[in-house]
């Protein structure tokens, strides 16, 4: 049966909120359902192990850094979650 729209569109607002998804990317996103399927290039370089600016655990970051590779991974996670609605 599906979600009820504004039930759908109560979810969509709570992801963007939880990514801090600027909303004026909404109809970008909506748009990418007109597609069959999508293809993501990910960088593999050697460099993609070097540290990003982002901590591993934010709440933590006596943890220290991710590399480029886990941010990206992290990232595409969250890309995954947001794209499944």
């Amino acid at each position: 049966a599906g979600l009820e729209p504004d039930k759908a569109l109560d979810d969509i607002f709570q992801m963007f909120a939880k990514y801090e998804i600027p909303m004026g990317l909404l109809n970008k996103v909506t748009a990418l359902s007109d597609y069959d399927s999508l293809e993501f290039i990910i960088d593999d370089s050697g460099s993609m192990r070097s540290q990003s600016d982002t901590y591993k655990n934010p709440l933590a970051p006596h943890q220290g850094y991710q590399t480029r590779w886990q941010e990206a991974k992290q990232r595409l996670k969250e890309m995954m979650e947001v794209l499944s609605y």
